[in-house]
């Protein structure tokens, strides 16, 4: 579910901040070793956090599971057409109200904030949510009462 909802974040930024010129890719496995290198700007996506409710029920699980992305912003500039406000603005206005594939419900936005300003790059973080359903891995047997009714959005595996 993370890669798959990560995957969506990245292509749904990529429709919207490729007019503005930016280059929208995943966060690097190794970010020690990134080059920023690109004439305008980049956002790198990668996955944050899952805060996850507490259950109502006691027979089986299922929770509702709040993966949380950050988008890692950084250009050269900051008022300027490409420059950071209109891309923090362009982030929020593809990414608030976006239905992933997995979602229970649309992504909503948490924060953006100041990380650093070195060598005139500009470096903000957005932080987004994207809701979700966690549903507990069961034997077909282990579960009691009448069967188990599941969404399309909801991840299960049932084990034989």
């Amino acid at each position: 579910m993370i890669i798959e909802t990560e995957e969506a974040l990245v292509n749904q930024l990529a429709t919207g901040l490729g007019p503005l010129g930016l280059k929208v890719e995943a966060f690097p496995d190794r970010p020690e070793d990134y080059v920023f290198s690109h004439p305008v700007g980049v956002a790198l996506v990668r996955y944050h956090e899952s805060p996850y409710a507490k259950p109502d029920r006691t027979d089986y699980v299922i929770q509702n599971r709040d993966l949380q992305f950050e988008i890692t912003i950084m250009v050269r500039n900051l008022r300027k057409h490409q420059g950071l406000y209109p891309v923090l603005e362009a982030t929020r206005a593809v990414l608030q109200g976006f239905r992933s594939p997995k979602s229970r419900a649309a992504t909503y936005m948490v924060s953006e904030r100041f990380l650093e300003q070195k060598d005139g790059v500009w470096k903000y973080a957005v932080l987004v949510t994207v809701p979700t359903v966690a549903v507990q891995v069961a034997t077909v047997g282990d579960l009691p009462g009448p069967p188990l009714v599941v969404t399309a959005t909801e991840d299960v595996a049932l084990v034989p």
